[in-house]
């Protein structure tokens, strides 16, 4: 079994219990709000995958990191923020400017 996955799809971490519960061939309960990576990480992206996710970033201006607290939505092509403590929003195009934005 090779581990190749494909660089475009999105696991988000609600996505991790659901792997490791297949890995390990236990039952995977339907009340679990993720999905299962195996197919993922065995190069087998089912046709059906997320195409956006949602985050957010509670750390404000922290050492490491020195960004303001936000949320956003990303997709592959874009990524809108909202920093809502400074009450902006900001829009990239991913394609366009991919050093833009690092997270």
């Amino acid at each position: 079994m090779a581990m190749a996955p494909d660089p475009t799809t999105f696991a988000l971490i609600m996505d991790f219990a659901d792997t490791c519960l297949d890995f390990a061939r236990i039952d995977i309960s339907e009340s679990m709000q993720g999905r299962s990576l195996r197919s993922v990480l065995e190069n087998n992206t089912p046709e059906v995958w997320q195409t956006s996710m949602y985050y957010r970033n509670w750390e404000h201006l922290s050492t490491e990191h020195k960004v303001g607290a936000h949320y956003g939505v990303r997709t592959h092509k874009y990524k809108l923020i909202y920093y809502y403590t400074e009450k902006r929003k900001k829009l990239g195009a991913l394609f366009y400017a991919p050093s833009f934005f690092h997270s």
